[in-house]
């Protein structure tokens, strides 16, 4: 950089002290109205921040996944304004990171609620700690840009007699700013010092440039790279809330998410409410181990008897459930029909270990209902009804609930 000259060295003497007055006064009108700029900006990046990653908080706090809140509090933090983050709710703070320095004050704290991926309600809160120190520092830094930039304003309009200015200075910086009025997002611009450099100014402003230049294509490229991998983790925890992991059949909630999906106003739904005769003994006999064999097995069967335009769900524990779409309300043999359908293959044994076998019975409880008047707690309510019933009378068969 030194081999450069300095273009303003031989006229600096001369308008030292007019701009030092100018500086001094330029600071003490635009400090403070620099500092409520800041904090504006600040207020909003934190907000915008907040809302990108208040899904992913609520994810990691709805299944406490320390990994998730890692990846969001790191990516907050990236940022130099941001000292701290919370992720908790009224009980404990389970995850918290922070760079508080010494003397760091909790001066404008913000908190953003955290609602739950599953039904939006409310589970806790997202506190994001501010560093004032670097936005002082930024204050101040962007005030004394501003004041450079006024001096040099300053001073151009000075020497804008000489030649030597223009050919010197502004042209070269208009060819500079041209080329990054161009520039998109992620564009990777480098500016040849040796070569396109005419005075010392210029080359450090694109030495400058190059810097910055650099710095932001790699921190977007992390960006991207985090956005992609939240997007992954949502898309994969949401699929866990849909699906029972023992048995791979829908879950409680992924058969309520089935209804309302294919709820339409021609049809209506069968409900079918099983529950396993029998299995407590296989838990007590043989081991929990068994007992999930037996409803591994059990929910295989299921599936491959229950129609393709319907669903089969683990409700939870040995209790299960088949939803089927119905155009029209079936007579009871055909309900009754598939209901035995479903305990003939259900009793058949299951091969354990050591070349033992166990067997299970199933009692069943079936509701109808159509869509114009469909409630699913209802429906499901009637089903147990019927449920109840045959258990009490025998198990191991079917009843249709009856109004």
């Amino acid at each position: 950089m030194n081999k450069y000259p300095t273009l303003l060295s031989h006229f600096m003497k001369f308008f030292l002290f007019g701009a030092f007055l100018y500086m001094c006064l330029a600071f003490i009108i635009g400090y403070e109205r620099e500092q409520r700029n800041i904090e504006e900006v600040h207020t909003e990046l934190i907000e915008k921040l907040a809302l990108t990653v208040s899904k992913s908080a609520a994810i990691a706090l709805f299944v406490n996944s320390e990994e998730i809140a890692n990846e969001v509090t790191s990516a907050l933090l990236l940022h130099d304004e941001i000292a701290g983050v919370a992720i908790g709710h009224s009980k404990s703070i389970p995850f918290e990171k922070q760079t508080f320095h010494q003397g760091y004050t909790h001066e404008g704290v913000m908190t953003f609620s955290l609602n739950s991926p599953v039904d939006g309600i409310g589970i806790g809160y997202l506190t994001i700690y501010p560093d004032t120190q670097v936005l002082n520092e930024r204050s101040r830094t962007s005030l004394q840009v501003q004041l450079k930039r006024q001096f040099i304003q300053f001073v151009i309009m000075l020497l804008l007699v000489l030649l030597g200015v223009r050919s010197l200075v502004i042209e070269p910086l208009r060819r500079f700013a041209a080329k990054v009025s161009l520039l998109k997002p992620g564009d990777g611009l480098f500016f040849e010092t040796q070569s396109e450099a005419t005075s010392r100014e210029v080359a450090m402003v694109m030495d400058s440039f190059n810097r910055f230049s650099n710095s932001s294509v790699a921190m977007i490229e992390r960006e991207r790279g985090l956005r992609s991998k939240i997007e992954r983790m949502e898309s994969h925890y949401r699929n866990l809330a849909l699906v029972d992991p023992l048995t791979q059949l829908a879950s409680r909630y992924g058969s309520e998410r089935f209804i309302e999906e294919n709820l339409t106003p021609v049809n209506g739904f069968a409900l079918f409410i099983l529950d396993l005769d029998g299995f407590k003994s296989v838990n007590d006999c043989f081991g929990h181990q068994a007992g999930d064999k037996v409803l591994i097995q059990v929910a295989d069967r299921l599936s491959k008897l229950t129609p393709k335009n319907g669903l089969a769900a683990r409700l939870g524990g040995d209790e299960l459930l088949v939803t089927i779409p119905c155009n029209e309300k079936p007579d009871d043999e055909t309900l009754l029909a598939l209901a035995q359908e479903f305990i003939n293959a259900i009793s058949q044994p299951v091969d354990l270990q050591s070349n033992q076998e166990v067997s299970v019975g199933c009692s069943i409880g079936i509701s109808f209902d159509t869509s114009e008047s469909f409630n699913l707690s209802k429906t499901m309510k009637q089903a147990d009804e019927a449920l109840y019933s045959i258990k009490n009378n025998g198990k191991n068969g079917a009843r249709i609930h009856r109004d």
